[in-house]
């Protein structure tokens, strides 16, 4: 229906190995009109996949955040991405679900993972999704650059030491033009346990930043990087709210890892007063 499989195709025939970020090499990818699909990717040996749910290493994510920043600083407002019009629009693949699922979602999602929200969030569940849309001219309103639109260990391939490729990043169905911070808090609280998070998140950001002006970005101060970060977590449990309402039962690993990042996301908005940055109806 979002077109994934046609948009994963089309980033490995466009861009693949000149993404800018290591990704596995692709020996023929194609789809046909009825929406098959075939990606005949490399073998990957010589490393292992991250764990989610267990949580990625501070080095770990160290090394996530820095070629995300490479790669972000790359495509930052390029007018390049204009080249490839399968690259969608950030907000194209938020509103749509938020506006037709999240009100039909919120309850049966609460009733589900009722232990893990806080009596804040409880309280205004019920809004959540008007208010996170409403909020969504601003967020997107700054710079953009192109995103992996899913930036977390289970598609992240850490290599072996010694390896010549450190980080290959897998999963390329949603590429999207959206503000950096998208991919990079949701690498960062997303993937850190709690304590580890509050102990590296301000020199994660701060790297992230100082990599983007290495890379020639000019047009981002860190004190907005800083207010973008704190104002991404809301936004990011509102669609969490729809995946763990239709969660299928019987996916345990699914369960486990919505609960894992609702709580890490959930503590988050707590930790940074992300609550207050969301608009009123």
């Amino acid at each position: 229906m979002y077109g994934l499989y046609e948009r994963e195709v089309r980033f490995y025939q466009h861009l693949g190995d000149n993404a800018g970020i290591p990704v596995p090499h692709s020996y023929h990818a194609d789809f046909d009109a009825n929406g098959s699909a075939i990606i005949l990717l490399e073998d990957l040996t010589a490393g292992r996949f991250g764990d989610q749910v267990a949580g990625s290493t501070p080095e770990e994510a160290r090394l996530a955040v820095q070629h995300l920043a490479r790669f972000h600083a790359r495509w930052w407002d390029s007018p390049k991405i204009a080249d490839y019009p399968w690259i969608a629009p950030g907000e194209a693949l938020v509103r749509g679900p938020i506006e037709m699922m999240y009100d039909a979602c919120w309850e049966p999602c609460l009733q589900r993972f009722d232990s893990i929200f806080t009596p804040e969030l409880r309280a205004i569940m019920p809004d959540l999704g008007k208010r996170m849309l409403k909020s969504m001219d601003t967020f997107f309103g700054g710079p953009r650059t192109l995103c992996q639109g899913d930036y977390r260990p289970d598609n992240l391939f850490y290599g072996a030491p010694g390896s010549t490729r450190e980080l290959i990043v897998c999963d390329w169905q949603g590429p999207t033009f959206s503000p950096g911070i998208t991919d990079l808090a949701y690498v960062i609280t997303g993937s850190l346990v709690v304590d580890d998070r509050r102990k590296h998140e301000h020199e994660l950001l701060a790297e992230y930043h100082q990599l983007l002006e290495e890379g020639g970005v000019r047009n981002y101060a860190l004190a907005q990087l800083e207010t973008d970060y704190r104002s991404y977590f809301t936004g990011v449990v509102a669609n969490g709210v729809i995946l763990g309402a239709t969660l299928p039962d019987g996916n345990e690993r699914g369960r486990a890892m919505i609960e894992a990042t609702f709580i890490r996301f959930i503590t988050a908005i707590d930790d940074l007063d992300s609550l207050a940055l969301l608009p009123a109806l």
